[in-house]
């Protein structure tokens, strides 16, 4: 490519793409290809064969379709995004800060892992296993059964449907440096601090705790949202988690 925004195809056999300067689109085609997206907001989509993608400079998207697809990001070239259709992770040489499904609407079950640096990890509506890894992550589950896994670090649990379906999280901490939060506030309507029992609860059964939420707070349409395996909330209200900044609804 030159200067502008090009959009490049690669089609048969092992290309090499430039995109060089500006906001460019590379399709690699068949073929085990290498994508250079320059400068700029660049989209880097290997389609078939197993690829190399560059993003360089810009806030970058790479499509990934293959396992073996890899992924070239340095740190401080912008605010980069995974868009995988396949079980990928982010390797730990590649400073990408999101990866998630291709579509969140999507009942294809996805399994997403993050790094060692702060990453957001989202599902889609099939049955995913979302890892964050090390750093402080932001995981989010958009419908059925999720395993979510934080990993070390600070990590932020989104659970933003009622369908009926319960995710799982595996190793939520309570107290130390691994201050992790529960975050419902794409369900709850008009919650406050002084009434959220009336729209989240938890029992504990052995060693697991189970979350309901009534979406309104009024009257008794309790829907189970969430296992939690980690025995450090057992015996908590939701009242007390957010007194502790462990639950968050804004």
């Amino acid at each position: 490519g030159y200067a502008g925004n090009d959009t490049l195809y690669g089609l048969e056999g092992n290309d090499t793409l430039y995109g060089q300067g500006d906001n460019d689109v590379l399709y690699g085609g068949n073929g085990d290809d290498t994508l250079y997206g320059g400068d700029g907001n660049d989209q880097l989509r290997g389609e078939g064969g197993n690829d190399a993608m560059y993003g360089n400079l810009g806030d970058d998207d790479y499509f990934v379709d293959s396992i073996w697809d890899t992924v070239f990001e340095n740190t401080g070239e912008g605010t980069d995004t995974i868009w995988a259709s396949v079980n990928y992770s982010i390797s730990n040489t590649s400073y990408v800060e999101t990866i998630r499904t291709g579509s969140i609407s999507s009942t294809y079950a996805v399994n997403l892992t993050g790094n060692s640096s702060n990453n957001n990890v989202y599902g889609n509506a099939g049955n995913n296993v979302l890892k964050g890894h090390g750093g402080d992550d932001n995981i989010k589950t958009f419908g059925g059964t999720d395993t979510m896994i934080g990993g070390n670090g600070a990590d932020k649990f989104y659970f933003n449907v009622l369908d009926g379906q319960v995710s799982t999280v595996t190793d939520f901490t309570y107290s130390g440096t691994d201050h992790d939060i529960i975050d419902v506030g794409g369900i709850l309507e008009g919650a406050t601090q002084a009434a959220i029992n009336n729209f989240v609860k938890f029992s504990t059964s052995g060693a697991t705790t189970t979350m309901k939420i009534n979406a309104n707070g009024a009257g008794s349409d309790w829907v189970t949202v969430g296992y939690f395996t980690d025995t450090t909330i057992a015996g908590k209200t939701a009242a007390q988690l957010a007194s502790t900044g462990h639950l968050d609804w804004n």
